[in-house]
C-alpha cells in the first residue's frame, strides 16, 4: 500500500511539472507579439509622417528656401505665391524661377539659352510656364526662347551686310570711350549716344533692367550696354559705374558689372509701377551694402 502511495505521489509530481512547462510554452508567443505590434505602429506612424510631408503646403519663408538644395544664399523678397517663386541672391542680380515639390523648393529647368543682344541667359519655351501655372508676375521676369524685342535680336540674326566692311576697316574696340581705369563711359548706337551716369547713394530707388558683365571683349561689352540704354525702358534707361554704390554689385569672378537702370529718385510708387511693367529688380542705392527692394 505504501508503495502504491509513493508511486502515485511521484506521478502527480511529474504531471504537475509537465503542466507548468505547457503554460510557459503557451505564454511565450504572447510575449513575442509585443515587439511586432510596436513595429507595426512605428511603421504606420512613419508612413503617416511621410504622407504629411509630401502633402505639405508651399512654405514661402526664407528658412524653407535656404534649406532647399542649391538655394542656401537666396531670399524671396516677397516673390512667392501659388507654389512658385522668383528668389534672388542679396546684393546681386542673380535670381531663379522655382517651384515647390511638396518637400522643398527646386528650380524649374530652362529650355535653352536666350542670346539676344549677345547675352547668354536661361530661357523657357513660349507657353511652357503658362502650362505649369506659373503666375504671370514671375513668368514675365524670365526670357522666352527665340522671342526678341525691338533691337534685341542676336548678332547672327541681324543684317550682316555692312559687317565685312566694318571688320576690315575698324577694330571693334577702337572708338569706345573709357576712363583711366578702363571703364566704359559712353555708349553709342546708330546716332544714339548716352554718357555714363553717377546716381547718388542717398536711398533713391532704381529699377535694374539688365546687368552687362564685361567678359574681356570691350567692343562686345560696349555693344550690349548701347543696346540696353537705347531700347530697354522705352529708351529711358541709363548705365552707371560698376559698384557705383555699395548696394550694387561691382564684379562677379573679377569681371565688371554695368547696371542698365532707370532712376526714380524717391518716388517708390513710380518705381514699383515700372517694375510691374518692365520687370527687372528694384533696388535702393545706399553705401551700407544692404540689398533692399521697396516693392
Amino acid at each position: 500500500m505504501r508503495r502504491f502511495l509513493l508511486v502515485a505521489a511521484l506521478l502527480a509530481t511529474s504531471l504537475a511539472g509537465c503542466s507548468t512547462e505547457t503554460e510557459e510554452d503557451l505564454a511565450e508567443p504572447a510575449v513575442s507579439l509585443a515587439p511586432t505590434t510596436t513595429t507595426s505602429t512605428s511603421e504606420t506612424s512613419e508612413e503617416e509622417t511621410t504622407t504629411e510631408s509630401k502633402d505639405s503646403p508651399p512654405d514661402c519663408s526664407d528658412e524653407a528656401l535656404q534649406a532647399s538644395p542649391g538655394f542656401e544664399d537666396y531670399q524671396f523678397f516677397g516673390e512667392c505665391a501659388g507654389g512658385f517663386g522668383h528668389p534672388g541672391v542679396p546684393q546681386s542680380d542673380v535670381s531663379s524661377l522655382v517651384k515647390w515639390n511638396g518637400k522643398h523648393w527646386e528650380s524649374i529647368p530652362s529650355d535653352g539659352v536666350w542670346d539676344g543682344m549677345g547675352l547668354q541667359s536661361e530661357c523657357y519655351n513660349p507657353g511652357k510656364l503658362e502650362e505649369l501655372g506659373v503666375p504671370e508676375e514671375f513668368a514675365d521676369k524670365v526670357k522666352r526662347c527665340g522671342v526678341y524685342g525691338p533691337g534685341q535680336e542676336p548678332p547672327h540674326k541681324q543684317s550682316t551686310q555692312a559687317a565685312p566692311s566694318t571688320t576690315k576697316t575698324k577694330d571693334p574696340n577702337s572708338g569706345v570711350k573709357r576712363d583711366s581705369d578702363g571703364v566704359i563711359v559712353e555708349a553709342n548706337l546708330e546716332g544714339f549716344t548716352r554718357q555714363i551716369s553717377a546716381p547718388s547713394c542717398d536711398g533713391r530707388g532704381i529699377l535694374i533692367l539688365d546687368s552687362v558683365i564685361d567678359e574681356g571683349d570691350v567692343g562686345q561689352t560696349h555693344s550690349q550696354i548701347a543696346f540696353g540704354v537705347a531700347y530697354l525702358g522705352d529708351g529711358n534707361a541709363e548705365f552707371t559705374y560698376p559698384g557705383q554704390c555699395a548696394s550694387l554689385r561691382k564684379q562677379v569672378d573679377g569681371k565688371n558689372i554695368y547696371p542698365i537702370y532707370m532712376d526714380f529718385g524717391h518716388d517708390t510708387d513710380a518705381l514699383c509701377a515700372a517694375k510691374a511693367n518692365y520687370g527687372g529688380n528694384a533696388r535702393l542705392l545706399n553705401n551700407s551694402g544692404e540689398y533692399v527692394d521697396p516693392c
